[in-house]
């Protein structure tokens, strides 16, 4: 844990993002019509479902974990940790109906999302089952299932204070409003907009709530500590959800659902959950421990 969680990442990172931010913020506009490839896309709908997949995932591995940590002693312990997991799922197949259902009428969609997501869930099951230390995998779960709700929480409360309107349509023919800048947005016109009947999802730009989610796709690191094979390699698994979340972030600029400044605010948002959650959960907890 110590090679993602140290004072020299942490300064690195908050320098990065800062400077980004701030780049946002006087050329937001200018950088993200570059990159704005202007019309939807297979790979557009394909990102727009994925996006969430890593939120999902982590709620479902840590309700998993939870679950496992149960020594079956207590039975409204059991309950509880029962009850967890079921939130959990509710939570995942949710979003599941909420991406590939409502928005792109898919049941094979949902169908597909639907079955991997339980695939993965008997994968974590198998792997945590026999797992000794019963409160190292509850901690653990804990962290995975915080780190899942704490970010998006914060997403959708962040949306409903901003209602920045998205790229795609301030660029559309009917848009009733230009840009915004997310630290200045006319709550008021775009309040007046939605109760004419437009469709408040197109106020919800900041933050961004694909580049949330798919920033929990750095918790991979985890596995680092139930897969034997993946032992002693915390950073290179972080490293590959960066990939992944910067990938979601840039197609979620191309697609024209946000600006660069969405983006951005939005992997903040969720990396600052995940370093809360590890203060919190495992670093006065398990570290202690291990020394």
């Amino acid at each position: 844990m110590k090679k993602i969680f140290n004072p020299a990442n942490y300064i690195i990172t908050v320098l990065m993002f800062f400077s980004l931010v701030a780049l946002g913020s006087f050329f937001d506009l200018e950088i993200s019509s570059f990159i704005y490839k202007g019309e939807s896309n297979l790979l557009c709908d394909i990102v727009a479902c994925i996006g969430y997949f890593p939120a999902q995932l982590c709620a479902l591995a840590g309700g998993v974990m939870v679950l496992n940590s149960d020594n079956h002693k207590r039975k409204l312990v059991s309950f509880i940790k029962g009850f967890i997991l079921f939130g959990c799922m509710v939570f995942a197949f949710y979003y599941l109906y909420d991406e590939y259902f409502e928005v792109y009428n898919s049941y094979l969609g949902i169908g597909i999302a639907a079955f991997v997501l339980v695939i993965f869930m008997v994968i974590i099951f198998v792997l945590t089952k026999n797992y000794k230390d019963k409160n190292k995998l509850v901690l653990f779960g804990l962290f995975l299932i915080s780190i899942s709700a704490g970010s998006i929480v914060a997403n959708l409360a962040f949306k409903e204070i901003f209602l920045r309107p998205r790229m795609y349509y301030i660029s559309g023919a009917d848009a009733q409003i230009g840009f915004q800048k997310w630290y200045s947005v006319d709550r008021d016109m775009i309040k007046a907009i939605i109760a004419s009947g437009v469709d408040d999802s197109n106020f919800a730009s900041f933050p961004s709530g694909h580049a949330t989610c798919s920033a929990a796709m750095t918790a991979l690191w985890t596995l680092a500590y139930f897969v034997p094979s993946c032992k002693g390699k915390e950073r290179g698994l972080f490293m590959v959800g960066v990939i992944y979340m910067l990938f979601v972030c840039f197609t979620r600029i191309w697609c024209g659902g946000h600006f660069l400044s969405d983006v951005v605010v939005g992997m903040m948002v969720s990396l600052f959950t995940q370093w809360v959650c590890y203060e919190v959960y495992l670093k006065r907890t398990f570290i202690k421990k291990r020394k």
